[in-house]
């Protein structure tokens, strides 16, 4: 079993930073460094998602088809593989075809990314109060 500490932002994120939390937050559970080594057959601990991101927003990429539920964890879509990869290049889309307010850019995931393993801001941003978890999992190789 592998022990994973994470922290999350004591307030309910919005925006460009929810945005990036939550890919981040993908990030995370897949134990990888970037959008591009995410992929869709690899299980992610429900439990650590939860922790990381509100109810509502996992409802969203559930009801959008992005994300599903099995017993064995939580797994993107093939479509919400492509949400997060254009989320991260700013090409997403809404339904009317207009650019969605969630892009954001590899550097802003890498940040929010750095946040969930460190629960060290930018420089540039105000002191942010901070909870802290411990997930335990199992981590199938």
């Amino acid at each position: 079993m592998t022990s994973i500490r994470v922290h999350r932002q004591d307030k309910e994120l919005t925006g460009k930073a929810l945005s990036a939390n939550t890919l981040a937050s993908f990030l995370a559970a897949q134990q990888v460094r970037s959008v591009a080594d995410l992929a869709t057959g690899r299980a992610m601990s429900t439990s650590l998602l939860h922790f990381l991101n509100r109810r509502k927003a996992l409802e969203y990429w559930q009801s959008n088809g992005w994300l599903r539920r099995e017993p064995s964890g939580t797994y993107l879509t093939e479509a919400g593989l492509d949400e997060v990869e254009l989320r991260e290049s700013g090409q997403a889309v809404n339904a009317n075809g207009r650019r969605k307010s969630g892009n954001i850019d590899p550097m802003q995931v890498a940040a929010a990314l750095r946040f969930i393993e460190t629960g060290q801001l930018d420089e540039t941003e105000a002191e942010v109060s901070v909870l802290l978890e411990t997930f335990v999992y199992r981590i199938w190789v």
